[in-house]
């Protein structure tokens, strides 16, 4: 998806541009007159857009609570594409956006699956250990998109030991998986992307994700088989 085609940072380009333009210029190995003709071309203006905004979420954390606010504004107040772009750009600010999980954890309700996965991406970066938020994943889990699905099971395990009560529900992604597979035969994609669910289960590593990680070697998923692998062994290397 080319998420920032409709991005709604688009309108603050001159303040973007005033805030990023100087951080360029600084850079030797910057061309400034390029960017500038990037951003007055509309076959390069979105990129150009990424760029500024990227550079303004690192160089913002002087003031960040006007640019924050507005963010979330966006996410509660705007239309479809442009809450999207603002649950993408609260979990680029992080910690600078340690007030609007209520707000995203709405948003991970909403009827629209891009923001509910863009939401569910967010929301570690945010609120670490916080609870409400991984029961709030945890019941993404059961999403009827399986973008959702996976989207929630990689935060969960972004929050680490803190998303043990989150093993459960990952093991039962796992074993869907290899229904699905078994279903798919020959026809099932080597990428399925399931494996981030093993990944998770390896980055809580506690003993029942441990057991759910052995189950899968056998998973008919290769995608689930190769990052269970993976997951025990990173698991074992953690072992002091």
């Amino acid at each position: 998806m080319k998420l920032f085609k409709q991005c709604l940072l688009r309108p603050l380009l001159p303040l973007l541009a005033a805030v990023t333009l100087p951080v360029f210029a600084q850079a030797p190995d910057t061309n400034i007159e390029a960017v500038v003709r990037e951003l007055q071309a509309p076959q390069t203006r979105s990129a150009a857009v990424r760029r500024l905004v990227d550079a303004a979420l690192v160089n913002l954390t002087h003031q960040p609570e006007p640019y924050v606010s507005w963010i979330v504004a966006s996410l509660t107040n705007g239309v479809a594409g442009e809450r999207t772009c603002a649950a993408y750009d609260l979990g680029n600010c992080g910690l600078l956006a340690s007030n609007p999980y209520p707000q995203l954890l709405l948003a991970l309700k909403s009827g629209d699956p891009s923001l509910r996965i863009y939401s569910a991406g967010a929301l570690p970066a945010i609120g670490a250990g916080n609870p409400e938020i991984v029961a709030a994943l945890i019941t993404a889990l059961g999403d009827r998109d399986p973008e959702v699905r996976r989207a929630a099971a990689q935060s969960l395990g972004g929050f680490g030991s803190a998303a043990s009560n989150a093993v459960p529900g990952l093991i039962k992604l796992l074993r869907q998986a290899d229904a699905e597979s078994v279903a798919e035969g020959p026809n099932r994609s080597a990428a399925s992307a399931w494996g981030r669910v093993a990944t998770a289960l390896g980055d809580i590593g506690n003993h029942e994700a441990i057991l759910g990680l052995e189950a899968a070697l056998t998973n008919h998923d290769p995608d689930v088989r190769r990052t269970a692998a993976v997951a025990l062994q990173t698991i074992k290397d953690r072992k002091p």
